[in-house]
């Protein structure tokens, strides 16, 4: 008698939706809460009536289809499902079913619970229409900053181009001129360059892999890389001399090294520091989890390391992001675009920084 009046109090009171079927997927029972989405007045009045009474014959099929699973012994259905009703409305529901059955263990049916999660959807769907808002905003924000660092990088280049080109002509001396077409041509390379980065990051530059000799490749552009690093940066170099040949893309192996030296020096302290350039061959042991993603275990380590401020974890974290710089007049495709090279040649690129510690 007791249980009769908890049954009868929860089936009357309780804001989710119950249901009892019969193995043809007839209703038996259902409670107030249901009987009121379905627009009746009692809820007799479900009694022998099916889904496709209230629903749309998809979604009647469905739900006897996981009816028949429940029948067929399989112990639970839970699903979070969108119900169509025939007037043309929508809402979700997050349903479990579970077998019906007699004093003997028998099924003779199904029973479940559904509990309307429509505005949680609805919550769900307007963030995440916010979130894909937010992102395009975000990449209209990098196509911006792209833009205008390209743009002031390239008119820079063009200035010094333009500049040379107009003196030469007006220098006293061969030797004047030569020096001004010589430093246009300089910034010719650097344009070509930074069109390089930008092939790079868009994946449209053709590579030739081969076996190449970092350690030949860092003394041959050397000169360059002290360029790079400017009259207050110390340049050091600590080759491994048994170093193994590595098969790469040599002008993009160059383009790398060139983009690691740039950044380091821009993380010096007013450009004035010491940047290394260190090569390693390196050997996994059996288990050992360094650059899980690689393939193989012998590799060629390439270091460019700095003794500037260092980085906090928020920066390190996107440094290798495209459009991500903290230099004010920065493209941030330096190092994303180093990042896709050596992605490309099947190998790995890291940063070990923190603040204070270069």
């Amino acid at each position: 008698m007791q249980e009769t009046y908890f049954l009868h109090g929860l089936m009357r009171h309780l804001p989710d939706k119950i249901y009892f079927k019969d193995r043809e997927s007839r209703f038996l029972c259902i409670n107030y809460e249901l009987a009121k989405q379905f627009g009746l007045h009692d809820t007799i009045e479900a009694a022998g009536k099916t889904d496709a009474d209230f629903f749309t014959a998809e979604h009647a099929s469905q739900a006897r289809a996981d009816e028949l699973a429940i029948l067929n012994g399989q112990p639970i259905v839970a699903r979070e499902e969108e119900e169509t009703w025939p007037d043309g409305h929508t809402t979700w529901a997050s349903t479990t079913k579970l077998p019906l059955r007699d004093d003997q263990g028998e099924i003779i049916g199904t029973f479940g619970l559904s509990r309307d999660i429509t505005a949680q959807k609805k919550a769900e769907q307007e963030k995440k229409r916010l979130e894909d808002q937010l992102l395009q905003i975000r990449k209209l924000e990098a196509i911006g900053r792209l833009a205008s660092g390209v743009a002031h990088d390239f008119n820079n280049l063009l200035t010094v181009i333009m500049g040379r080109l107009q003196m030469a002509p007006r220098r006293s001396s061969l030797e004047l001129a030569q020096t001004d077409l010589d430093t246009a041509l300089q910034a010719c390379q650097r344009a070509a360059d930074l069109t390089q980065q930008l092939l790079a990051y868009g994946r449209l530059q053709k590579t030739s892999l081969g076996e190449v000799d970092i350690n030949q490749l860092v003394r041959g552009i050397l000169l360059t890389l002290r360029s790079y690093a400017g009259e207050g940066v110390e340049l050091q170099t600590d080759l491994d001399t048994e170093l193994w040949t590595a098969r790469f893309d040599p002008s993009q192996a160059e383009q790398i090294l060139l983009n690691l030296v740039a950044n380091a020096r821009d993380a010096l302290p007013d450009r004035r520091g010491r940047i290394q350039i260190r090569t390693r061959n390196v050997e996994r042991k059996a288990g050992e989890p360094l650059y899980p993603t690689l393939a193989g275990d012998q590799f060629v380590m390439l270091q460019v390391m700095d003794n500037g401020t260092g980085m906090p974890p928020e920066v390190t974290e996107k440094l290798f992001e495209p459009f991500f710089t903290t230099k004010e007049l920065g493209h941030g495709l330096g190092l994303a675009s180093a990042y896709g090279m050596v992605q490309d040649a099947g190998g790995s690129i890291r940063v070990d920084s923190a603040p204070g510690q270069g």
